[in-house]
């Protein structure tokens, strides 16, 4: 009696050789159980549930389908990341600032079509200047790829370029400012020069970083702050200097480390940027967008 031969295994030539592989969709790397609100929850709730999921944007639904998105940066402008309870002149009286997602919420969000690739959805956010995407397929909303997950695939991507020195790609002619300079001439240089992440320093040596994250959670604070003050006929002054709301500790790397290593610093960390440093000198950074923008070209195009 013979034995059927049910499968057989091939040596590694051959398969490299007959073996399809299917190119990444941007499905593969998404987040399929995402989170949501709808446009009459309240900011309190969207609050809630990035802090105890750990994540930066929420899909707004109205009858299940997509109507649009609220970001932490949304809040963090509109109330300065507090609850209601904390936008009170005193107990018992009504909020300042906006309560209800709608008030603040980007619509139309951008939308990607779950089988769309990797570098497409690099492309759509470089162009949107935004971090996250959803997927959606038939008016339904699928899933949500974000910036980061996006870096996490770069990182793991087997393309020989990712493993070049950082130097090669990270910016050189660096913004910085003074940790004791006022925060308007900051805010003017981010804005001008249209850049998210500015470094600080303390004679010469970096001590933190001013992000656009960093600034708006001041206006937000100043906003509610400020009209708190003038319903209880108090007087409220704002923070003034760069030191007094930038970021800090930096995570840095030497401009001999791997633009892979950048990209997933930066994923790992959820920080939008990294300085490079030489002798412990600021000497370039190295951004989100910059990795993105590696994605988004055609040489890194999924094979």
């Amino acid at each position: 009696m013979k034995t059927a031969v049910l499968y057989e295994t091939f040596p590694p030539s051959w398969a490299a050789k007959h073996v399809e592989v299917l190119p990444v969709q941007v499905a593969n790397i998404a987040r399929w159980d995402v989170h949501h609100v709808s446009p009459d929850d309240s900011l309190d709730k969207a609050i809630s549930l990035m802090e105890e999921h750990r994540i930066r944007h929420l899909p707004v639904l109205e009858q299940g389908r997509p109507l649009g998105m609220i970001s932490d940066r949304d809040i963090l402008l509109a109330v300065g990341w507090r609850l209601e309870v904390d936008r009170a002149a005193h107990p018992g009286a009504a909020s300042v600032g906006p309560t209800r997602v709608h008030e603040i919420m980007s619509i139309p969000a951008i939308r990607i079509a779950p089988d769309s690739s990797p570098d497409e959805a690099a492309r759509t956010m470089i162009d949107g200047r935004i971090h996250a995407l959803l997927l959606v397929q038939e008016s339904a909303l699928k899933g949500l790829v974000t910036s980061t997950d996006l870096l996490k695939h770069l990182a793991d991507l087997p393309d020989q370029d990712l493993d070049r020195p950082i130097s090669e790609r990270m910016h050189v002619n660096l913004r910085a400012i003074a940790r004791t300079a006022p925060l308007y001439q900051a805010s003017r240089i981010i804005r001008d020069a249209r850049i998210r992440h500015l470094p600080v320093l303390d004679s010469g040596e970096l001590v933190g970083i001013l992000t656009d994250r960093d600034l708006r959670r001041a206006c937000g604070v100043d906003a509610i702050a400020d009209e708190i003050a003038q319903e209880t006929g108090d007087l409220y002054v704002t923070a003034s200097k760069v030191e007094d709301i930038m970021s800090g500790p930096v995570e840095t790397l030497s401009d001999s480390a791997k633009v892979r290593d950048a990209a997933r610093l930066m994923a790992t960390r959820r920080i939008g940027c990294v300085p490079v440093v030489r002798g412990g000198n600021l000497v370039g950074i190295i951004t989100e967008t910059d990795c993105l923008r590696l994605l988004a070209q055609r040489g890194f195009v999924d094979r």
